[in-house]
């Protein structure tokens, strides 16, 4: 777990430190830092579903610990109000501005699904590949819970 918070830690020092000239480019540098550390566990645990890696139940336990862990993180500072994508000066992200003006309910509501997800998944994802991929189900529903509503398509 200490592992987990030092590396995102380095990741969002190392990040910031490059050429942060807009408002909020350091929050933005520093919140696209985590997601890398959440993308690196979730892509572990996706390759071993889809049988593009072998089932390890240990590293699948891992990653799926460390994924619960980097979600639980306090972001807070990370979203700063007009860090989206559309406003000026901001470094490249996909935050789209609806994120802001969004019903907090439903903001909140996302956030809880994910980490529902992920609290599955850290219970069962060293129990065997069949559970391991009845819980991506979920966490791929998590992750949607936000990037649908609130996060610009990639070109």
């Amino acid at each position: 777990m200490k592992s987990i918070i030092f590396s995102v830690s380095i990741l969002a020092s190392l990040s910031i430190g490059v050429q942060a000239d807009g408002p909020h480019d350091d929050a933005i540098k520093a919140r696209q830092a985590l997601m890398q550390v959440y993308r690196f566990d979730w892509a572990m645990l996706g390759d071993m579903a889809k049988g593009k890696k072998d089932y390890d139940s240990v590293a699948a336990g891992i990653a799926a610990s460390n994924l619960l862990t980097a979600l639980k993180i306090k972001q807070d500072y990370m979203w700063p109000e007009g860090s989206d994508s559309e406003s000026a000066g901001n470094v490249e992200n996909w935050s789209l501005p609806d994120l802001w003006t969004a019903d907090s309910a439903k903001v909140a509501a996302a956030d809880k699904k994910m980490m529902d997800a992920a609290v599955k998944m850290n219970s069962v994802a060293a129990n065997g590949l069949g559970e391991l991929k009845s819980a991506m189900v979920d966490i791929n529903n998590g992750c949607k819970g936000c990037h649908d509503d609130f996060r610009k398509k990639k070109k």
